[in-house]
């Protein structure tokens, strides 16, 4: 496994180092890892990052990976800005495909059947990126609206209304006040 500049949080493996028998992989963030990957997410902290997988290689040179991602996100609530704090746990499961074929051209086309439940994902090089696809899923699992606890929204101005409210009200007044 070796660490890639590209992105905030990358470790990579080689897929010929995978094997018959699969390959285990724990990965844990590093404080410098956590802070940059916030930045890119808009978070405010990543307080703990990590994640567990297997990969087993499956038809031809693809690789199923399965395992699981936790992580402890401190957010900004969108009502009272205060800061949120949001716990996940997820499983991963995807079929990751060379994205070119032996001989380094891109690959033409990949048979997916549309009807599987379980992601796909591509791979070049011959390595696939453990980083960036812990990265990805924390990612998708963020709350996008994060509240404090006990904290409702109230739109501004708003004002009891009935029925009879209508725009041809608002202006029946206007008109009303005005003359």
């Amino acid at each position: 496994m070796q660490p890639s500049n590209d992105a905030p949080f990358s470790l990579t493996v080689a897929v010929l180092d995978i094997g018959r028998r699969g390959r285990t992989e724990k990965l844990k963030a590093d404080a410098g890892q956590r802070a940059a990957l916030a930045d890119l997410l808009g978070v405010e902290a990543i307080e703990r990052l990590n994640g567990e997988f297997q990969l087993d290689m499956v038809s031809g040179s693809a690789v199923h990976l399965r395992g699981r991602i936790e992580a402890d996100v401190v957010q900004t609530c969108v009502v009272s800005l205060e800061p949120v704090q949001q716990h996940i746990e997820e499983t991963v499961s995807v079929t990751l495909l060379p994205a070119e074929t032996d001989d380094g051209r891109p690959e033409a086309f990949a048979l997916v059947d549309p009807m599987d439940e379980e992601d796909k994902d591509t791979f070049s090089d011959g390595r696939i990126d453990l980083g960036v696809i812990v990265s990805e899923q924390l990612a998708l699992h963020l709350d996008p609206y994060p509240r404090a606890p006990g904290v409702e929204f109230e739109a501004a101005g708003s004002e009891e209304t009935t029925e009879r409210d209508s725009p041809f009200a608002a202006l029946e007044r206007l008109k009303r006040d005005r003359g």
